[in-house]
């Protein structure tokens, strides 16, 4: 199309930019040729996004937030929906200027577990489905979230603390919640059975009128029991519902069978792998019923429910209680073993020491690492009377004169862990038990002096081991804390207590071999011993002892040394290398002046020494010089010129321990308790 002249496109133009009331029909004859001519709009101008905060420019409570809230998550999906809310609070936070002033620590974490993802009930460890365990007729198991269930101590908490929330609280439902962060890693916004939170609600409150106690406290073996007892209550309240119109059994027709017909056809049995025929009868729907009164309203053991339950509780009382009847030190299933090996020890031969006694009447129970069914039967423990009789007689091997003290306490090192082990199947837990344990650890405190020179060479691969010993000797505390704990619980006292609370905090008091020192683990140890025991003497003066050697007062602390009884110099013998380095440096640094010299003889009196000889050997390892003159060897001092040992320093018995024991024997060492020095 082509406008022709150029009058009348101008008017047309004219007419389309401005039209008028009345249009034309040039304008009409054109307007669908040619566009109204709008107004300019203007588009709304994008936001720029905020810039991501960089993690430099965080405060410490903000990244310790993102920690825990990544903690939280557990899968991919879960950690993607945190990285992005997290984005989206940082840079919210920083444009309200409130990134540095804001209490991350009571920030709510929204719920980034979906209610469809299988998760584990950190009580009786069975995976669920949130969603599907909410059922409409009130189904015990359903699951509720942590936060949810305990709604009253998440309102103190204000943030959704875990630790926040039961920190003032000790309703049973805080002290089961308190069990679960302790014993089972709980967290705030985990799932669990609401069952087995009111399973270990009921508990909680057993436990506080039992006890006392606002919080009982409970072991890891007592929380497994718990655990244990939560998964039954959990599986039988899964139980298909009770039938309510009991079955009648039919009774037998006889059918006439003619010539003609055929014969009737046998029934199929039933796959019993298929059907679940241990809850079909009207009896076994009692007895789901009958137990979960028992479980609600705690009826008492001794009230039979039924013959089912009646054996389950017997048994289950049966292997809580197994009583020893081996009465020979070794059980005779194993010592037939060893006679067709032959397979005995030097020390369980017939000697003129044991006269009379053949290799049956010596022999004595091995440690088994790996305790199998047929160790716990009855036949293989032996009795308290046979475990006495082998202790005296183990103890007794210590004054051997047939064998070296390195070999006695290999032999005795393996068949004291044996008894410690028929104690524990047997759950003997009372002053024989105490005594026991008091007799091992005073023998391996004896060893670690004794034997600090018989270590592992080329010509002895089996030499002392300290570490190894140390180790036991723990263990054999823990045990022995334990018993004294629950026996004071029940009103009987221990008469020596206190030297043993003594013993382990000098075990304590600095590294002892590969053990390193725990400051914590002291103080804590220290908050928790009851107070009669702490305000005791020996508790005392093992404290200030503890404080003379951290001070580096080595003069105090040898003094108390000439003091101490022969268990306690055993203990403090592994302290002697580090103290008297202290010691040398401070000559070096001109404690008794900057020239001069030093008589051996002082230095050997004042360290607490041997001889002369180990007295010029350890202070020229440690880089001073020594003079000799016409009055004897000297030590120059305070010329500054101490160096330290990088090598491991092989430990050396003391003459002056030695002494100490005099013609005491071992065995009369470990039986008898010991004293503290007199201050």
């Amino acid at each position: 199309y082509s406008y022709g002249n150029s009058a009348v496109a101008s008017s047309t133009y004219a007419n389309v930019a401005a039209p008028s009331s009345a249009p034309s029909s040039v304008h009409q004859d054109y307007q669908h040729r040619w566009p109204p001519v709008q107004a300019a709009v203007e588009k709304p101008k994008k936001k720029k996004k905020s810039e991501p905060v960089p993690e430099k420019q965080w405060p410490p409570s903000l990244r310790k937030f993102v920690e825990k809230v990544f903690s939280v998550s557990r899968s991919s999906s879960e950690r993607e929906k945190a990285s992005s809310w997290l984005k989206d609070v940082v840079a919210s936070a920083k444009e309200q200027g409130i990134l540095w002033s804001k209490d991350w620590a009571r920030e709510k974490i929204p719920n980034l577990t979906p209610s469809s993802t299988p998760v584990t009930c950190p009580v009786c460890l069975t995976v669920f489905t949130p969603s599907r365990q909410t059922d409409a007729s009130g189904c015990l198991t359903k699951a509720r979230k942590f936060s949810e269930a305990l709604g009253s101590a998440a309102s103190t908490a204000g943030g959704g603390a875990l630790e926040l929330a039961l920190e003032n609280s000790f309703t049973p439902e805080a002290v089961a919640g308190k069990w679960l962060s302790v014993h089972g890693c709980m967290k705030w916004d985990d799932w669990v059975h609401e069952r087995c939170l009111e399973t270990l609600a009921g508990k909680a409150k057993e436990f506080q009128k039992a006890s006392g106690l606002k919080y009982p406290e409970i072991a890891s073996n007592k929380w497994r029991e718990l655990q244990r007892w939560c998964l039954h209550v959990v599986q039988t309240s899964q139980l298909p519902p009770a039938q309510t119109k009991s079955k009648t059994p039919k009774k037998k027709e006889f059918q006439t069978i003619s010539p003609i017909s055929s014969p009737p056809k046998k029934k199929k049995k039933k796959n019993p792998s298929t059907t679940n025929n241990v809850f079909n009868d009207s009896e076994e729907d009692d007895l789901r019923k009958k137990m979960k009164r028992a479980e609600r309203f705690q009826v008492k053991a001794g009230k039979k429910l039924n013959k089912r339950t009646h054996v389950f509780h017997a048994r289950a009382a049966e292997a809580e209680g197994i009583v020893g009847r081996c009465e020979t030190m070794c059980p005779l299933a194993e010592l037939e073993k060893r006679f067709w090996t032959n397979d005995f020890d030097e020390l369980e031969l017939p000697s003129p020491d044991f006269p009379g006694m053949a290799v049956e009447d010596l022999a004595v129970k091995r440690f088994a690492r790996t305790i199998t069914e047929e160790d716990r039967q009855p036949d293989r423990l032996r009795t308290r009377d046979t475990l006495k009789r082998t202790m005296n007689h183990l103890l007794s091997l210590m004054d051997s004169k047939r064998t070296t003290l390195e070999k006695v306490h290999r032999f005795l090192w393996d068949r004291f862990r044996a008894i410690r082990t028929d104690l524990s199947i047997q759950d003997i837990k009372d002053t024989f038990a105490v005594r026991c344990y008091e007799e091992m650890i005073r023998f391996h405190i004896i060893a670690e002096h004794e034997l600090c020179e018989e270590t592992a060479t080329v010509n002895n691969p089996h030499g002392f081991n300290s570490h190894l010993n140390v180790e036991q000797m723990y263990k054999c505390l823990t045990s022995l804390f334990s018993l004294y704990d629950d026996l004071a619980k029940e009103g009987t006292s221990c008469p020596n207590e206190p030297e043993f609370r003594a013993y382990h905090i000098l075990l304590t008091m600095d590294t002892h071999g590969k053990y390193r020192r725990d400051k914590s683990a002291h103080s804590f140890a220290l908050s928790k011993t009851r107070p009669e025991i702490l305000h005791s003497p020996f508790v005392r003066f093992a404290v200030q002892l503890n404080g003379l050697y951290h001070d580096g007062n080595y003069v105090k602390f040898f003094s108390v040394v000439r003091k101490t009884s022969f268990l306690i110099s055993c203990i403090l013998h592994a302290y002697f290398d580090p103290v008297r380095a202290r010691a040398i440096k401070l000559l070096s640094q001109g404690v008794y002046g900057r020239s001069g010299t030093l008589p051996t003889s002082d230095i050997q009196e004042m360290l607490l020494m041997d001889n002369a000889t180990d007295v010029i050997s350890l202070c020229r390892s440690h880089g001073l010089q020594v003079q000799k003159g016409k009055e004897g060897a000297g030590v120059a001092v305070g010329q500054n010129n101490f160096q330290e040992i990088t090598e491991a320093v092989l430990r050396k018995c003391s003459k002056f321990i030695s002494s100490k024991r005099s013609n005491t024997k071992y065995s009369d060492c470990c039986v008898k308790a010991s004293t503290f020095p007199q201050q």
